[in-house]
């Protein structure tokens, strides 16, 4: 599933998990700001370096090789959930000043709730179900990630600058 399609019911639940209104508001306007700045830089570099998907490869060797889940039709380097997700998890841990972060998200579609106790579990997990999925290779998981990480980074660190 697209991140945009479970981050707004998903990210809601940190708008009260800070202690004020105040700090509520700037853990939301990083996690958004960091998710939406990561998502840009994500498919600019996609189209940059227009990679191709397993997809595309795997079947040159064997013909009848087909993904567990339906390939996107974009660039396939960076992942943009490790792109996204890179972003989010890397908020948590600058805000909370920690990697051990206890969190959860659910789904309306299989009316389940999935929790990580830490933010590497949650986006470990992530680039797993790519590859498994058929969608990404692992080197672009891992892009995906350290650029919504450093993204996440900059917007925390400007954040704190500003008066």
């Amino acid at each position: 599933m697209p991140p945009p399609l479970y981050w707004t019911h998903n990210l809601n639940r940190f708008a009260r998990s800070q202690t004020t209104l105040a700090d509520n508001a700037r853990l939301m306007a990083l996690l958004w700001v960091a998710q939406a700045d990561a998502t840009s830089a994500c498919f600019e570099t996609k189209y940059h370096y227009d990679r191709w998907r397993p997809l595309s490869v795997i079947t040159l060797a064997d013909p009848a090789w087909r993904p567990r889940v339906p390939t996107p039709n974009h660039p396939e380097y960076p992942a943009a959930h490790g792109c996204t997700t890179g972003a989010l998890v890397e908020t948590l841990a600058q805000v909370f000043g920690t990697r051990q972060v206890t969190f959860a998200f659910d789904s309306t579609v299989t009316n389940t709730t999935h929790e990580w106790v830490t933010v590497d579990a949650a986006v470990e997990e992530v680039r797993e179900a790519r590859i498994v999925g058929g969608m990404h290779f692992r080197s672009s998981n891992l892009a995906g990630e350290k650029l919504g990480a450093d993204v996440a980074r900059i917007v925390t660190r400007r954040m704190d600058e500003r008066p």
